[in-house]
């Protein structure tokens, strides 16, 4: 690894921490909001959907709506973090697009660590709750690195697609919560797939949650090894759009000055 490279993952590294620091400075509770309030999101969920709407989502023997509704919400709560943050990460910095010298395109990175960590922790509450709930883990719970792994390019070309263009048009930044909520709903995270109808089902495909949601369900709950091609499809996916959004970001980011 070259000087620079390795002076980039420093950089990375200290701005992430520096993050991460940022949000719970101040808080009674700190570093451990991250692991409480996906727990206390799922069960606000669980008690409009499951109790009040009467959802009901068996696995086997199991009534497990909060279990199931959480390892959704996980996935979802990482990918509405970028949508939600990346809109301002140029914005927010704009002090360091007059710096010669700071790569600007590494702060998608910082954003993606940070929301990283908080899944991290999501994950970890999401194994407690399985366990709370009477599954046993599984084998096919080695495979959970490579379900989750498309989270990781999908965020980086949220970041670089959305901050590089916010910088010109400011008013997306004003839409992005409502297309988080979009994906949500629209998505089988808080209704099995099962329950669209078929003729929508396709339509489903095409919002990037589907796949891991289905695959992190499939591992974890049924102990079973989801297809090749529904494991490498969201990789693939995921890959080319954050090759795409760098592609955007760089040509972009020659105006930044300009505009900022």
């Amino acid at each position: 690894m070259s000087e620079g490279s390795v002076a980039r993952s420093r950089l990375v590294a200290r701005l992430t921490r520096q993050r991460i620091a940022q949000r719970y400075s101040g808080s009674l509770l700190g570093v451990a909001w991250a692991f409480l309030l996906p727990l206390l999101m799922v069960s606000l969920l669980a008690l409009v959907f499951g109790e009040l709407l009467a959802v009901r989502w068996q696995v086997g023997e199991i009534e497990a709506y909060g279990a199931v509704l959480f390892s959704g919400l996980v996935v979802h709560l990482f990918v509405a973090e970028c949508i939600s943050t990346a809109p301002g990460l140029v914005l927010a910095h704009a002090h360091y697009v007059k710096s010669t010298t700071f790569p600007l395109s590494i702060l998608p990175w910082t954003m993606v660590l940070d929301a990283g960590f908080h899944l991290l922790a999501g994950v970890i509450m999401l194994i407690v709750v399985v366990l709370w709930f009477g599954f046993l883990l599984q084998p096919s719970l080695l495979l959970l690195p490579i379900v989750l792994l498309p989270l990781l390019p999908l965020g980086l070309g949220l970041g670089w697609l959305l901050s590089a263009l916010t910088a010109y048009f400011r008013d997306l930044g004003q839409v992005t919560n409502l297309a988080a909520t979009a994906m949500l709903l629209l998505s089988p995270v808080l209704y099995p797939l099962e329950n669209v109808p078929a003729q929508y089902r396709d339509l489903y495909l095409l919002n990037p949650l589907t796949l891991p949601v289905e695959n992190l369900r499939q591992i974890l709950f049924y102990g079973e090894v989801p297809e090749v091609f529904e494991l490498l499809l969201p990789i693939g996916v995921s890959v080319l759009f954050a090759i795409a959004g760098l592609w955007v970001f760089r040509r972009l980011q020659r105006g930044f000055y300009d505009v900022l």
